[in-house]
């Protein structure tokens, strides 16, 4: 039977890993947006002109639709973003996941995490409407798409509240602060938050292992 330092100490790593992989997440969305804004670049750039004769004159003609792209290149850049996306789903659902079972972990040792369980399980059903509204997008779905953003906005929330009180109960400041940035509803206060709670958490487990029993 596992002790609650055990249990302690797998939330912990938990948490940990899991936050690392939602540090990564914007990172993932950031480079999807540069490929993204590479091909939209390329595909209305202007064609080249051309110098042409007329009548003994020459004339320099521009075109200023968008040239067109090689057919390699369009098919590049589409599987680029098929592969970043689906990328960003695994990351984002295996970072979900260990977040859950970190929580989970130290609840059942007394400290804490309802917050961060529930604010999970609220991320993941904002994805799930968020889909089914790009899915039916032409329909309405757009008010689904709508929903799931508020609805992620309360997990992230929840998840901020989970960190910090993981923080509280370790008598953490480092991990309390790292909770609260990361419970702000803004991108840039819960990524800086996510990575002070990554630091916060590598201190708590340092703690924890110093403090385990010798084999």
């Amino acid at each position: 039977m596992a002790s609650q330092l055990q249990y302690e100490l797998e939330g912990i790593d938990k948490l940990r890993s899991g936050t690392l992989l939602l540090i990564v997440v914007p990172l993932l969305l950031l480079a999807a947006s540069i490929v993204i804004g590479i091909g939209a670049f390329l595909a209305t750039r202007p064609a080249v002109g051309a110098v042409v004769s007329v009548n003994g004159a020459t004339r320099y003609v521009v075109h200023m639709g968008p040239a067109p792209l090689p057919l390699a290149a369009s098919l590049g850049a589409a599987v680029g973003v098929a592969a970043i996306a689906a990328v960003l789903l695994v990351v984002s659902f295996l970072a979900l996941g260990r977040l859950s079972a970190g929580f989970k972990a130290l609840e059942a040792a007394g400290k804490g995490g309802w917050a961060g369980v529930a604010g999970v399980w609220l991320i993941i059903a904002a994805v799930i409407v968020a889909l089914v509204g790009a899915a039916t997008f032409m329909f309405g779905g757009f008010i689904a798409v709508d929903l799931s953003f508020i609805i992620a906005v309360v997990g992230f929330i929840l998840i901020g509240v989970g960190l910090f009180e993981v923080g509280s109960y370790y008598n953490d400041a480092l991990l309390e602060a790292g909770g609260i940035l990361t419970a702000i509803p803004l991108v840039i206060t819960s990524f800086i938050g996510l990575i002070i709670s990554y630091v916060g958490l590598g201190e708590v487990e340092r703690r924890l292992r110093e403090a385990a029993p010798k084999a």
